[in-house]
């Protein structure tokens, strides 16, 4: 895809790490990519593509938002055509919650492109408390999007339940809010959107559970490790279907490899979260307990961080990707 061939209808999404991606389409598509930038945020651009681009065509000429719930045969195919140069085609009719599914489908090559990069998809929500970030993470029903609804004050809440951690080139990591993609497919009529490419430096993480009582309990590098590992690879699922089958154990050691080092630098607790108390004093002092603690790093996360920093300049395959499936909420 040459770069005299973007559109302009061309949006940009500029990540922390440096990459600065385009995604354009064919003029009968523009109305579901218009979509989707509004979904993100993003921004219209007339720049020429230097960094990674997405292309967007139809193989058949259907109009997208008919305002019908239900699809017929619809199914998307990535394609990887160089090494930065990706093509999505849509085929079919889709209905609303297809169309969705697909605007999710396509980030899982940004989630991949930042595994690569030292970073990781994250099931958890981004807090901005004074400038710096909070990844607030647990599994579904541990009381993530609770807490960040009785934070009304003392942050600001990005997500609450999707981030993407990326690495700049000088080590720093920092979070990008990412959309609830639940609550766009249950009310698909109501328009959302989350400031995806705003960027705040990772400054800590909480892992929350639901407890009778509050409780801010430091961890060390290797409990962070292990549970960051478990919930990216709970965002990841996705990813592994634009990967080769035989790259799949690389992908996850390089995930691996990142949430240990990341661990090894930023500092980690267990939050354990009860309904009765005044949580918005309580999570100011916590944050700052734990920020100007210092923070331990286990042996083995600091082997794992010289482990990933050796693997991350490996070099990466081109991929070919045809699913042929349909998607479904």
């Amino acid at each position: 895809m040459k770069a005299a061939q973007v559109s302009r209808a061309t949006w940009g999404l500029k990540l922390a790490d440096g990459r600065d991606w385009a995604f354009s389409a064919e003029d009968t598509l523009r109305a579901w990519l218009g979509a989707f930038a509004a979904v993100l945020q993003l921004e219209r651009t007339d720049r020429r593509a230097q960094g990674p681009f997405f292309m967007f065509r139809s193989e058949k000429t259907l109009p997208l938002f008919c305002g019908n719930h239900e699809a017929s045969e619809f199914t998307s195919t990535l394609k990887q055509i160089d090494n930065d140069v990706w093509m999505c085609t849509l085929n079919g009719q889709p209905g609303k919650i297809e169309e969705i599914e697909c605007m999710r489908e396509t980030l899982r090559v940004l989630y991949h492109d930042a595994i690569m990069r030292g970073g990781i998809p994250c099931h958890g929500g981004l807090l901005d408390w004074e400038g710096r970030g909070i990844l607030i993470a647990g599994a579904s029903g541990t009381g993530k999007s609770t807490l960040c609804r009785r934070l009304t004050t003392s942050v600001t809440v990005l997500s609450d339940e999707e981030t993407l951690i990326v690495r700049d080139a000088h080590g720093q990591y920092w979070g990008h809010p990412f959309p609830t993609w639940s609550r766009l497919i249950d009310d698909p009529e109501t328009p959302r959107s989350w400031p995806v490419q705003k960027a705040i430096p990772l400054g800590a993480i909480f892992f929350v559970f639901p407890s009778s009582r509050d409780a801010c309990i430091p961890i060390g590098a290797g409990e962070a490790a292990g549970r960051l590992t478990r919930l990216a690879l709970e965002k990841s699922g996705r990813v592994k279907s634009i990967q080769e089958q035989d790259d799949l154990v690389d992908l996850k050691m390089r995930l691996f490899e990142n949430a240990c080092t990341i661990a090894s630098r930023v500092p980690a607790a267990r939050l354990k979260v009860s309904l009765k108390t005044d949580m918005e004093r309580e999570f100011d002092q916590m944050c700052r307990g734990l920020l100007e603690r210092p923070h331990p790093s286990s042996s083995g996360a600091e082997s794992a961080e010289n482990a990933g920093q050796r693997g991350k300049d490996r070099p990466r395959k081109k991929v070919e990707i045809n699913p042929a499936h349909a998607i479904s909420a």
